[in-house]
């Protein structure tokens, strides 16, 4: 009141952000049929994330969905497209549960996202940024869900730069998906972010500048893993 000083504080520049990029392929769980591909930018405790997936159940509407909602998966994790922790897709064990700071998060940041429909041939889009409060998303996983919250395909991430600069590559051949994917700009862009997208065909990758990740809305789906503790 008295007009002293009582306190002081030196200004420093900000640490600048950073984002890494990660890349992924998702191959088919046992007895089944569905492949995708993500492409994910994590940042400042944030993973933001596009992707496809292909082979799914037909024509299905989330109950989350909008401005329409429909009346499927509702399971748990049902429509779900989770990060696990990892390391690998080999087993149940291996993939892990949904991967988030437990000791700075209370709840489940994963528990309703994924793709909230399907089209005439099974086909999934889904854009997401979760708050997951985590930095490294080396050695993870990413699980695609169908509706009725079973696990049908798995992803390991992959830095879009290795140790040694190299891009993310990848020989996964599969004809089919190629050519779904061929009939679209294998450069998928939203809302001024840009993402690179594996080629099913060739194996090669075309890349683009990472732009903004705040760009991509956060998500929907569903709920909490019943095999795994997430």
């Amino acid at each position: 009141a008295d007009g002293s000083r009582v306190a002081c504080g030196l200004l420093k520049p900000a640490a600048p952000d950073i984002v890494e990029s990660y890349g992924l392929l998702a191959t088919s769980l046992p007895d089944q049929s569905v492949v995708g591909f993500s492409t994910v930018l994590a940042g400042n405790g944030i993973a933001c994330f596009y992707g496809q997936a292909f082979g799914l159940a037909s024509n299905l509407q989330s109950f989350l969905a909008e401005p329409s909602p429909g009346s499927d998966c509702q399971a748990t994790n049902g429509c779900g497209v989770h990060i696990h922790s990892g390391p690998s897709c080999d087993t149940t064990e291996t993939q892990g549960g949904h991967f988030y700071n437990k000791d700075a998060l209370d709840e489940d940041p994963w528990a309703l996202v994924g793709y909230s429909a399907t089209d005439d041939s099974g086909t999934a889009t889904f854009l997401e940024c979760v708050a997951t409060a985590q930095e490294d998303f080396s050695d993870t996983v990413m699980i695609i869900h169908e509706s009725d919250g079973s696990r049908v395909a798995c992803g390991p991430l992959v830095g879009a730069e290795d140790d040694n600069g190299t891009s993310f590559e990848t020989d996964f051949d599969t004809p089919d998906i190629g050519d779904t994917i061929a009939k679209n700009d294998t450069t998928t862009k939203n809302n001024g972010t840009d993402f690179f997208v594996p080629d099913f065909e060739t194996g090669d990758e075309e890349e683009d500048d990472f732009e903004d990740p705040s760009a991509a809305p956060s998500g929907e789906e569903n709920t909490g893993d019943p095999s795994v503790a997430p």
